[in-house]
Protein backbone atom coordinates (compact mmCIF):
# COMPACT_ATOMS: atom_id res chain seq x y z
CA UNK A 1 0.00 0.00 0.00
CA UNK A 2 1.55 3.57 -1.17
CA UNK A 3 0.55 6.83 0.46
CA UNK A 4 -1.69 8.67 -1.59
CA UNK A 5 -3.87 12.24 -1.27
CA UNK A 6 -7.24 10.37 -1.35
CA UNK A 7 -8.87 7.54 0.03
CA UNK A 8 -8.91 4.93 -2.73
CA UNK A 9 -12.13 2.42 -2.71
CA UNK A 10 -11.76 -0.32 -0.71
CA UNK A 11 -9.21 0.97 1.50
CA UNK A 12 -9.56 2.11 4.94
CA UNK A 13 -9.99 5.57 6.06
CA UNK A 14 -11.33 5.36 9.34
CA UNK A 15 -8.81 4.80 11.78
CA UNK A 16 -9.94 4.81 15.37
CA UNK A 17 -12.14 2.33 17.51
CA UNK A 18 -12.79 2.31 21.02
CA UNK A 19 -14.15 -1.03 21.74
CA UNK A 20 -14.36 -2.77 25.26
CA UNK A 21 -12.22 -5.75 24.59
CA UNK A 22 -9.24 -4.45 22.05
CA UNK A 23 -7.52 -8.20 21.77
CA UNK A 24 -11.31 -9.29 20.67
CA UNK A 25 -11.06 -6.29 18.11
CA UNK A 26 -7.57 -6.74 17.40
CA UNK A 27 -7.98 -10.16 16.47
CA UNK A 28 -10.56 -9.93 13.90
CA UNK A 29 -8.96 -7.14 11.88
CA UNK A 30 -5.58 -9.13 11.75
CA UNK A 31 -7.52 -11.99 10.48
CA UNK A 32 -9.37 -10.22 8.06
CA UNK A 33 -6.91 -7.27 6.75
CA UNK A 34 -3.37 -9.33 7.70
CA UNK A 35 -2.64 -6.07 10.04
CA UNK A 36 -0.47 -6.54 12.74
CA UNK A 37 0.57 -4.01 15.71
CA UNK A 38 3.84 -1.98 14.95
CA UNK A 39 3.72 0.25 17.74
CA UNK A 40 1.98 1.00 21.38
CA UNK A 41 1.18 4.59 22.75
CA UNK A 42 0.23 3.96 26.91
CA UNK A 43 -2.77 6.53 27.27
CA UNK A 44 -3.46 6.29 30.93
CA UNK A 45 -6.50 5.28 32.80
CA UNK A 46 -7.93 5.37 28.60
CA UNK A 47 -5.89 1.72 28.17
CA UNK A 48 -3.27 1.49 25.23
CA UNK A 49 -3.52 3.31 21.77
CA UNK A 50 -2.76 0.50 19.25
CA UNK A 51 -1.11 1.45 16.08
CA UNK A 52 -2.16 -0.94 13.27
CA UNK A 53 0.03 -1.83 10.03
CA UNK A 54 1.23 -3.95 7.15
CA UNK A 55 4.50 -5.32 7.76
CA UNK A 56 6.47 -2.50 9.42
CA UNK A 57 4.71 -0.15 7.46
CA UNK A 58 2.35 2.11 10.32
CA UNK A 59 -0.84 3.44 8.90
CA UNK A 60 -3.03 4.08 11.57
CA UNK A 61 -1.18 7.57 12.44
Amino acid sequence: MTPHAMEKEGEVCWNELMARDSAAGFEFYSELFQWKIVDRMDMGPMGTYLIYGIGERPFAV
